[in-house]
């Protein structure tokens, strides 16, 4: 849920931040590995000095440029550590997710919705926030935790119909590397995983086909990626005429303007890619920056399970504008951070 584009939980994790600075005697308490605060540091440098070098030449600057540099720095989340219950947080993800599958599928059932019709659809948009693309993203992480913490069988299978019904592509492959990951986890304890492994496997394609193959219009919607070539050869023909500094912040929707050897097929708001969307704003050298910062912090996260869905979530921000979700990025710290086997007690 948001007000004015500025997401409730930013604005509740803002109260908690003061909050805790106060009291710490107006310290802020950052992780341990400094390499990860060096790149941040200076990416944030970078935009700084891109914003204000394209306003200056190009004298085009608006309350959206401004915007946009402030989101920039909700990345410092991911290096600011701040105390809280992480077992009540993620009790509360867990519980709300179980709600939110429940609305889910409550309203496809009582409306009747179709299956080919379910991102489209006007009744699941106005009532769900996100709807489609941004649902699933509580929704995995709910999913993972049933399996970390070892919930009942149920929530999983009520999170995995949920997921499917969004009609997503995300939440498809992002449900996919969910379950292998744990599926593989469990199987390979057992001296026949080298057998039951490939059956579940395949036994889960199966079904996967079977599902998409009972509407022609679902096998067009998961299999559709002009949209996505025709984005990457417009974002591309953008970045080859400004490379190194990119556009001051500036996505696509605002330099249309500019001439480029490409004709789209339609005029698209941003690059539904987060290292595009960091390079066309910013350049090489942003986006250099940027992936360092993101890989210091993998590289630096010691529990497996939480590592691996923190790669999960960003290949999943390849394909959508994720990045510069506020809930999406405190995930990541929650994986980077929070989300340990044994929780470090100065964060509790």
């Amino acid at each position: 849920y948001a007000l004015n584009f500025v997401q409730i939980a930013n604005v509740i994790y803002s109260l908690i931040f003061i909050k805790q600075f106060i009291k710490d005697n107006w310290r802020i308490t950052f992780v341990k590995n400094s390499t990860p605060i060096v790149f941040l540091s200076l990416f944030i440098t970078w935009v700084t000095l891109t914003t204000s070098f394209y306003a200056l030449f190009s004298g085009d600057i608006d309350t959206r440029n401004i915007t946009q540099y402030l989101f920039n720095l909700q990345y410092f989340v991911l290096i600011v550590l701040i105390k809280f219950k992480v077992k009540s947080f993620e009790n509360s993800i867990y519980y709300f997710s179980i709600l939110l599958s429940i609305i889910i599928i409550g309203i496809i059932v009582t409306q009747g919705i179709s299956l080919a019709s379910l991102r489209e659809n006007e009744v699941l948009n106005s009532n769900i926030p996100g709807y489609p693309n941004a649902t699933p993203v509580p929704l995995l992480v709910a999913l993972w935790l049933s399996f970390k913490r070892e919930k009942i069988i149920w929530s999983k299978l009520l999170f995995i119909v949920a997921l499917v019904l969004t009609g997503s592509r995300g939440a498809y492959l992002g449900l996919i590397l969910v379950v292998l990951y744990f599926g593989y986890k469990k199987l390979k304890t057992s001296k026949y995983y080298l057998i039951i492994f490939p059956f579940v496997i395949f036994l889960l394609f199966s079904s996967f086909v079977y599902f998409v193959s009972l509407n022609p219009l679902i096998v067009e919607q998961m299999t559709r990626s002009y949209d996505r070539l025709d984005i990457f050869k417009t974002t591309m023909a953008y970045v080859e005429l400004n490379p190194i500094t990119g556009y001051g912040g500036n996505t696509i929707a605002q330099i249309q303007d500019v001439k480029i050897n490409f004709s789209p097929y339609k005029n698209w708001l941003h690059t539904h890619n987060w290292i595009l969307e960091i390079l066309l704003r910013y350049g090489i050298v942003g986006i250099l920056l940027f992936l360092g910062f993101l890989l210091s912090i993998f590289n630096s996260i010691m529990d497996k399970d939480s590592k691996y869905m923190f790669a999960v979530f960003l290949f999943l921000a390849f394909f959508q504008t994720y990045m510069q979700s506020f809930v999406f990025i405190f995930f990541l710290a929650y994986f980077a951070n929070y989300s340990k086997e044994n929780n470090n007690p100065k964060i509790q």
